[in-house]
């Protein structure tokens, strides 16, 4: 029988990760940098790795990780999802870790991953085009064999954190097929824009690329297996950050509600608003329960994720745009300001229900994995 409880080692690193993120990188902090050009705080982000080793969570120790599993690195995101931090971890930490890893390029690995793990390297991956699919089938991009090396040639849409990456991790087809390339953030060629968000607590850019120098990163041909385990993995990661933002939107209405008078009485007192809350705690600890079981399955089963993958995010994307909502109209009208951070966790929620593909599709790709 699979447990789902924390050890003591699991929660000394979610005390010290709420801890750290309460003191270095609260909500206020990712509302004040919403307007700035990189977006968050290039100290922080290097104390996450230096202090507390983050970026590497994940990362095996040969390669300059700490060697920790999905669990973990489950942990790590939700309490990252309960501060909305705006930092390119899931670019870096998840995105392109994951990818690297499952490309089954060992020199790769031992080229890019140690500056993942410490964080001196961001990464991000590459993979949507113009129909914001993360199918085989969409990938327009060209990649060509120039004599010297490879270059690409096309664009790519929705990369998390991608104007500041310093290695994109780019999907391209070759004659072979479906390829995966490292780019660096400094190449000659690459073009890179800021895309207008509905989440301003997480970039996207645009990338263009024009004849762009590239490293061939595992066998040409073979990387879109190695790419969809890379994004399976990646959704669960994407599913616990959800599950974060979500019990802390609850926490934030439930005391809400506990302080807001009306009619001489609390309003977390009337039957109407208890069972909202009540609907809630259900279906955040639902998501939480798909989320511990698809981090486990990937420490015990590391092949077989897509089915708890699908899972967990839809039903974290559910449970947090659900409470999002909700919490808005607990508030009233104060949850309709911009002053509030009502709508900054609303938008987080809406974003990742629809970053990596949209409920509906993952629903699908359920059912494919399972035959139906």
């Amino acid at each position: 029988m699979i447990s789902f409880e924390l050890d003591g080692d699991q929660r000394a690193l979610r005390d010290n990760v709420r801890r750290f993120l309460r003191a270095r990188a609260p909500v206020r902090v990712a509302r004040a940098l919403m307007t700035t050009p990189l977006g968050f705080q290039p100290e922080v982000w290097k104390q996450l790795g230096a202090e507390l080793g983050l970026q590497g969570v994940a990362v095996p120790e040969r390669f300059g990780g700490s060697g920790a599993g999905a669990v973990e690195l489950g942990v790590v995101m939700e309490e990252l999802g309960r501060v909305l931090y705006p930092g390119p971890f899931l670019a870096s930490a998840v995105f392109a870790t994951n990818a690297l890893l499952s490309s089954g390029d060992l020199a790769a690995m031992e080229t890019y991953l140690p500056g993942l793990a410490s964080g001196d390297l961001i990464g991000t991956l590459a993979v949507a085009e113009k129909s914001r699919q993360f199918l085989a089938a969409d990938i327009t991009l060209e990649a060509r064999d120039a004599g010297s090396g490879w270059v690409l040639t096309g664009a790519k849409h929705f990369v998390v954190h991608g104007a500041v990456a310093s290695l994109l991790l780019v999907a391209a087809r070759t004659p072979s097929g479906i390829s995966l390339f490292a780019v660096r953030g400094a190449a000659p060629g690459l073009v890179r824009d800021d895309r207008p968000v509905l989440d301003q607590t997480r970039a996207l850019a645009s990338l263009r690329f024009e004849a762009t120098p590239a490293t061939l990163v595992g066998d040409e041909g073979l990387a879109w297996p190695g790419i969809e385990h890379a994004l399976d993995r990646s959704l669960i990661a994407l599913a616990a950050e959800t599950v974060g933002l979500a019990d802390a939107v609850l926490e934030l209405t439930v005391d809400y509600a506990k302080t807001r008078v009306q009619f001489d009485r609390p309003i977390g007192s009337f039957q109407a608003i208890k069972h909202k809350l009540a609907d809630l705690v259900v279906e955040i600890e639902l998501a939480r329960s798909a989320v511990d079981y698809a981090t486990r399955a990937i420490d015990t089963d590391g092949e077989g994720v897509r089915g708890p993958a699908c899972i967990a995010i839809a039903q974290a994307a559910e449970a947090a745009t659900h409470a999002t909502g909700e919490s808005i109209q607990i508030h009233g009208g104060v949850g309709m300001t911009w002053e509030h951070d009502a709508h900054l966790y609303f938008k987080r929620a809406r974003a990742n229900a629809a970053l990596l593909g949209t409920i509906a599709a993952h629903r699908e790709r359920l059912l494919q994995s399972i035959g139906v």
